[in-house]
């Protein structure tokens, strides 16, 4: 897990032709390089005394100094190193006032095709996959219609309530059902609101009175229904 933290870098076995495969020293210099340098594609801005320096991917900066402390060397075996390496084309060094930029060459190439590729690799494998659970797209399908319902809130709730109630009682009424709905999951959709009001309306039309259908919507909450439903008798 540790490992996973910290990140990686790519290593191709080619290195074992380059001629600093040959000097252990150098070749852990060179390495430790490698791991030092910037690997994410955002610039990081660096911070040294009253300056700021911009890392990009690729990059590092650090000063002769603090590169003599890490490898337990003389300075000028460290820019005698770097200067090698600028010889070979493997970097390419800045030297500023307090500090050295310097830039790994063809960083992309080395180590960002091997990612392409274990991408590409992963794309393959889930297409594979979904392609042999032919009920996939349908569970896909059958998920977003379920998440494009237009729930309403109880904000929202409450706001049609004003609009469309007059009396205190039914409306304090309606929310309890309304929070019975949520605590069972059962979110009310936009036109189920819409529906349950018209029914309700109904009733005061028909001539019933507010203190009956007060007490089927609270006959409805206390049994858990799902709508709110007259006595038969």
């Amino acid at each position: 897990m540790e490992n996973k933290d910290l990140g990686y870098i790519c290593l191709f076995r080619s290195i074992k032709k380059n001629w600093i495969w040959n000097d252990p020293i150098k070749l852990k210099w060179w390495i430790d390089l490698l791991l030092s340098v910037n690997f994410s594609k955002e610039i990081q801005k660096i911070n040294i005394g009253y300056d700021i320096f911009e890392c990009g991917r690729g990059q590092t900066i650090k000063s002769l100094q603090s590169w003599s402390t890490d490898w337990k060397v003389g300075k000028d075996t460290v820019r005698n190193f770097l200067e090698l390496l600028k010889k070979d084309t493997m970097i390419t060094t800045e030297n500023f006032k307090k500090t050295t930029r310097i830039t790994i060459c063809n960083f992309d190439d080395y180590q960002t095709n091997l990612h392409d590729k274990q991408t590409q690799s992963k794309r393959k494998a889930n297409a594979i996959q979904t392609q042999g659970d032919p009920n996939n797209n349908d569970n896909n399908e059958k998920k977003d219609k379920k998440d494009n319902k237009n729930y309403i809130t109880r904000e929202n709730f409450i706001l049609r309530l004003q609009d469309v109630f007059n009396g205190e009682e039914t409306k304090i009424a309606l929310l309890d059902f309304f929070d019975m709905r949520l605590a069972k999951k059962a979110q009310m959709t936009e036109r189920a609101v819409e529906l349950l009001f018209k029914q309700l309306k109904g009733w005061q039309e028909d001539g019933f009175s507010s203190k009956n259908i007060i007490s089927w919507i609270n006959n409805s909450t206390i049994n858990n229904y799902t709508g709110i439903f007259k006595p038969k008798n």
